[in-house]
């Protein structure tokens, strides 16, 4: 018997915003009208919700990492229209999902991708119900896009706006497809960003049975395809699925990932790492593409691509039969097991996990393939199923400015940095820097309270972490004293720039973490903030000059956080703070243990997966500091306990505004 412990309960959203990016959508619960409503209560109620929820038309708009997608749907059901703009070509140019890259390729056709929507629908926005579009998860640059175009099309056309989970979205399409597909169900997600499985109780309450706790599957798909030299532009899925036709899937003995464990949780970064060593045994030379590799060398690729293939996929069985049992101890009435994401527009994954559901007694169901992958259609349909259950916010302003779509309705609006400088060697603001000014808005009441009299920032980049901190720190008069510095003289400049723009003054130093500054600053720092190179890279890229510097932590990217540490330890005052960004591959829970081990307790603050990664915003204190977090069990031990903690309800999200 399982114990209900073993469950965490999932709330989707991450919470918002973004760099001038999201808005806090809130989640209002309006009586359908009984008598009509002036115009001025915006399109009459989008026609009185559509005549009290007959017939509603709905555009939906998904830009969370690399695909522009809009689509226009029917509340019957009907697909009206379809439109996807693929970035195949920066794929293999970058060798993945360039973050500001993909944000411009965003920018450029979002226009062209919804007009183009609507006008294969033959309907204009003044015959649209409301508008629906993606917030979360995925890259803030690109989500930022989505958002603000439908911010634009809600105002100007009195339509109710709602946001989208993206997962969720995922997970709703299926019904779109299958109309006797009826809550509750278990759903797995696998994509390049997320494995997740859930069991759907309603619409709204999911329960989360298991997640990756490192990559997920399609990341390893993708790795795996760009290490053995296949064309990026159709994915690293299909080029590896394809080629894993070619090969013997049992000629390489890779081991499943966490036998050992007996939960619902995935890991696919050891797999990856040996396929990695796999690919080098056999001196496979991935700058010489696929198609012009030889026969003995092509064959060695299918190889390893069968032999990643099956056991990727073993692993999703596992786990999958595991989860059905617990979700069927649960709600017994589940008939259905549904797929979708990406990842599950693979004919071998779907093959497999039909005979694991069919072997339960359950049916399996996966939308067809170009609704697996990101798209229009799954915002739309899962817009119209809020809808009807009057979950949905009211028109923006029809002449809302860009800077304020970043609103936040339950912490203090943080002050919007301009970036009035760029340089290509610098690293720009992205989902890592906007997670550590979250977690610094979640604490400000205690950042408040705590009154630090000198800020230090370790690796400014361009200076919206420091700038940030300096604004929310002056607006309740708070007088601090402000540090920053960087490896990378251009950061420095930058960081200059941005800080004269917004009235900040503060200490700019080029130097390699705080040398040169342990004696002038030992033990006065009250609070220190950190986005480390974090990022598993060769040793070798460890330090290197210009914007590499920013990213390349060398090995499981802890080369340069295991220098911090110490470095903070020295720095740090009696009452100091320590807030720095990890990703899961980091340990997280180890660099918990090294500081607990100088007297440190730890929480996380911020917790939020991406379509790339997860990270974790974790807050450092000495132990006989009088702030402790009541809510968590600081021992390294409790670690675990704690990030399960910071993952609630996801119908709290569904109605933490509610109005009933």
């Amino acid at each position: 018997m399982f114990a209900a412990s073993t469950f965490s309960r999932l709330n989707f959203l991450p919470k918002p915003s973004f760099f001038t990016a999201l808005s806090n959508f809130r989640r209002i619960h309006l009586p359908l009208p009984s008598s009509p409503i002036p115009r001025s209560s915006y399109n009459t109620l989008s026609t009185a919700a559509a005549n009290c929820h007959g017939d509603l038309i709905v555009l939906g708009i998904e830009t969370s990492c690399d695909d522009t997608a809009a689509a226009v749907v029917r509340s019957n059901g009907e697909i009206l229209s379809h439109v996807v703009s693929s970035q195949a070509d920066l794929l293999v140019k970058y060798g993945g999902v360039a973050p500001k890259m993909a944000e411009e390729a965003h920018s450029q056709v979002i226009d062209r991708v919804v007009q183009e929507a609507l006008d294969k629908a033959y309907m204009t926005e003044k015959d649209l119900t409301a508008v629906a579009v993606t917030i979360g998860p995925g890259l803030g640059l690109c989500l930022r896009v989505g958002v603000q175009k439908a911010r634009r099309i809600a105002g100007s056309f009195s339509l109710p706006i709602i946001g989208i989970h993206h997962m969720e979205a995922h997970a709703l399409v299926a019904r779109l497809i299958e109309k006797d597909l009826q809550f509750p169900f278990i759903a797995l997600l696998v994509s390049g960003g997320h494995n997740l499985l859930v069991l759907a109780r309603d619409l709204g309450q999911y329960i989360q049975l298991g997640t990756t706790i490192d990559d997920a599957i399609g990341e390893a798909y993708d790795k795996t395809a760009k290490w053995l030299g296949l064309d990026m532009r159709r994915s690293g899925g299909p080029a590896v699925e394809e080629l894993a036709l070619e090969g013997n899937a049992e000629s390489i003995s890779f081991s499943i990932p966490m036998k050992q464990h007996k939960d619902c949780n995935f890991s696919y970064a050891g797999l990856k790492t040996q396929v990695r060593l796999a690919i080098e045994s056999k001196k496979i030379d991935a700058t010489i593409p696929i198609s012009c590799a030889s026969n003995e060398d092509r064959l060695s690729r299918a190889d390893i691509a069968a032999s990643f293939q099956r056991i990727a996929v073993l692993h999703l069985e596992e786990r999958c039969e595991r989860a059905i049992q617990w979700a069927l101890k649960m709600e017994p009435s589940i008939r259905y097991m549904v797929v979708s994401g990406g990842v599950a527009s693979n004919k071998h994954v779907r093959a497999r996990l039909d005979k694991v559901v069919k072997k339960s007694g359950l049916q399996l169901i996966c939308p067809p393939p170009q609704l697996c992958t990101d798209n229009g259609v799954m915002v739309a349909w899962t817009g119209i199923e809020h809808f009807r259950m009057g979950r949905y916010d009211p028109p923006p302003p029809a002449e809302e400015p860009e800077d304020m779509v970043a609103s936040h309705m339950q912490l203090p609006r943080t002050a919007q940095i301009r970036l009035v400088s760029s340089h290509e060697e610098v690293y720009e603001p992205c989902d890592d820097s906007f997670a550590l000014v979250d977690a610094l808005l979640a604490d400000r009441t205690n950042l408040l309270e705590h009154r630090p009299k000198l800020c230090m920032e370790i690796g400014c980049g361009s200076g919206y972490v420091i700038t940030s901190l300096a604004l929310t720190l002056g607006q309740e008069g708070c007088v601090s004293n402000y540090i920053a510095t960087d490896i990378n003289p251009y950061a420095v400049k930058v960081t200059s720039e941005t800080l004269k723009a917004h009235g900040v003054d503060a200490e700019l130093i080029i130097t390699d973490i705080a040398s040169g500054l342990e004696k002038r600053l030992a033990g006065l720092v009250d609070v220190m903030v950190v986005n480390p190179p974090y990022v598993p890279t060769p040793e070798d890229e460890v330090g290197a000059e210009g914007i590499t510097s920013s990213w390349a932590g060398g090995e499981n990217g802890r080369s340069v956080i295991d220098r911090i540490l110490p470095v903070a330890d020295h720095l740090l005052s009696e009452k100091g703070w320590l807030y720095m960004v990890t990703l899961t591959a980091n340990n997280p829970s180890e660099i918990c243990r090294q500081m607990r081990n100088k007297g440190y307790a730890s929480k996380i603050v911020i917790q939020r997966s991406t379509e790339e990664e997860s990270l974790h915003v974790i807050k450092f204190w000495r132990e006989f500091d009088t702030e402790v977090d009541d809510t968590a069990d600081q021992s390294v031990s409790g670690f675990v306990s704690y990030l399960l903690a910071q993952v609630p309800l996801f119908s709290s999200w569904r109605g933490s505004n509610n109005n009933n």
